[in-house]
Formats: C-alpha cells, sequence, structure tokens
C-alpha cells in the first residue's frame, strides 16, 4: 500500500512537468512551422504541391541512374540524402533541361536552443538561363548564319525555388513546404552572384577575401563501454 502510496505521488508531480514540457514542444513546432511558411512563400513564391514533387519524374532513372536495378527502390533512394542534394535534384526533375546555366544555391539552418533535436533546413535554388548570353557574346565574333538557332541554346526561364526541409520518419530531408517563381529578365540581369553579375560568362569565384577555409577539427578517439546482453 506504502509503495501504492508513493507511486501515485511521484505521477502527480511528474505531471505538471511533463504537461509543460509538452505545451513547450508544441509551441516550438508551431513556431518554426510560421518560420518555414514566412521563408517559402515571402517575395512572391507560389506554394507547390510537396506530394507532386516526388512523384515519377523524380524517382526516376533519369534522377537515379540504378533506379531499375537497385534493390533500395523498394524503400527511399534518397533516404540518406542531406538538404542541399535533394533539394537540387527535385529542382531538376521539376523544371526543363537547359545546356547553360548558372546556379545560386542560398542555405540556412533553422534551431531550437530549447529542443535542439528540431532543425529545419531552408534552401533557395535559383537557375540562370545563359543559352541567350552566350549566343549573343558568339555573335560579336561570328555572322548570324553561322550561329545556331536561339532553340540551340536553350529556351526557358531564369527560375527560383525555396524548399523547407526537415528530418521525417527516416528521412534526412522531407520536404515540408516548397514554392517556385520565375525570375524575368530584367532583374536576372541586375542579379549579382559573389562579386559578378549572375548572367555573366566568366567563372563565378569568391573572393579571396571573403574566403574562410574551415579546417577538419581534431576529434579524440571513439571510446566505447561494455554493455550486459
Amino acid at each position: 500500500m506504502k509503495a501504492q502510496i508513493f507511486l501515485t505521488l511521484v505521477i502527480a508531480l511528474l505531471s505538471p512537468l511533463a504537461v509543460q514540457a509538452n505545451e513547450i514542444y508544441q509551441q516550438t513546432l508551431v513556431r518554426m512551422d510560421k518560420a518555414a511558411q514566412s521563408f517559402v512563400y515571402s517575395n512572391n513564391y507560389t506554394a507547390q504541391s510537396v506530394e507532386a514533387l516526388t512523384d515519377s519524374q523524380y524517382y526516376s532513372e533519369k534522377t537515379f541512374p540504378d533506379f531499375l536495378t537497385s534493390s533500395a527502390q523498394l524503400f527511399h533512394l534518397d533516404a540518406d540524402l542531406d538538404a542541399l542534394t535533394r533539394s537540387i535534384l527535385i529542382f531538376e526533375a521539376q523544371e526543363i533541361d537547359l545546356p547553360h546555366v548558372r546556379y545560386q544555391v542560398h542555405y540556412s539552418v533553422n534551431t531550437d536552443t530549447e529542443i535542439p533535436e528540431l532543425k529545419q533546413d531552408y534552401i533557395e535554388v535559383t537557375r540562370y538561363n545563359l543559352g541567350p548570353t552566350r549566343r549573343t557574346d558568339l555573335l560579336q565574333y561570328l555572322e548570324a548564319e553561322n550561329v545556331a538557332d536561339v532553340s540551340e541554346f536553350g529556351v526557358g526561364p531564369h527560375v527560383s525555388w525555396r524548399f523547407a526541409m526537415a528530418p521525417v520518419m527516416g528521412m534526412q530531408a522531407d520536404v515540408i513546404y516548397a514554392a517556385r517563381k520565375e525570375i524575368p529578365d530584367n532583374h536576372a540581369q541586375q542579379a549579382m552572384c559573389f562579386s559578378q553579375p549572375c548572367l555573366s560568362l566568366e567563372a563565378t569565384e569568391l573572393p579571396s577575401t571573403q574566403t574562410h577555409i574551415l579546417e577538419r577539427p581534431l576529434l579524440s578517439p571513439a571510446k566505447y563501454r561494455a554493455e550486459s546482453a
């Protein structure tokens, strides 16, 4: 009887703490969800169906060359992919192929100090069509009849996608929200990739004054302790 009373007392004392912890957890989920939507849907990005992003266009031999022969096709082929890689693969599965492009990628992470296991990845992938610029450049040196038609250089808009991703049900980077917008050519003309125009044909390089190379940290050997069966 005394043991039962003691157990009941312990549960009674712990219950308010459990309720409070659950409330904090739920509040954090709501706050992070609002942050994700604010990032993805701002600046005139149009919401996209998350379910449609991972259809047969994405899970295909084009995206995953070993798709038809891999035994992993029964499960998620991309379960272990990081957010950056998966966002670009989804982008390419949704957009038309272009022969001359430049990608600009912005990446950030949202975490909570009180609940560090909650994590969201925010990715913005912008693809600039350099085909028209490359053709215009060739016309400076060659006669028009010696330059291929504009269609050969790639006809398509400058496009930007935003993704909010998080670890969900075995997926390292599951898509929570996604949005898309096309960038007008006059805006693309003004866009800068590091210190040069994004539509420039020169190789994009980060200025040396802004380069910061992180050295690999020295980690002590892992120690394991014996556990019983």
